[in-house]
């Protein structure tokens, strides 16, 4: 997780929403034990037992989403809110938030 700048500081949490989302998505529970390689005792004990452990991958997930919008969606966005983006202010604010020339 370190090495590929993953900001999600819980080693599981991607089990976790896996295993919540089949749960969630009515997959059958040994299907789902199976496809992570332990019992369906295992998987009732260590990932059903503490849905606060899901909500906190939930919400380093998303905080992990937090990320800039890509150039045209920014501009989009600033239009459809009523900002003129040919303003110089505009201009130069876009140029140094996204490093133009």
């Amino acid at each position: 997780m370190e090495k590929a700048k993953c900001p999600v500081s819980q080693r599981y949490a991607f089990r976790h929403l896996y295993s919540y989302l089949c749960e969630l998505h009515g997959v059958d529970p040994q299907a789902v034990s199976d496809s992570m390689g332990h019992s369906e005792k295992v998987h009732g004990d260590k990932y059903r037992r503490d849905q606060k452990v899901m909500g906190n991958a939930l919400k380093l997930l998303k905080a992990a989403s937090k990320r800039p919008l890509p150039y045209n969606r920014a501009i989009a966005k600033l239009q459809e809110l009523g900002v003129d983006t040919d303003l110089p202010d505009v201009k130069l604010i876009l140029r140094v938030i996204y490093r133009l020339d």
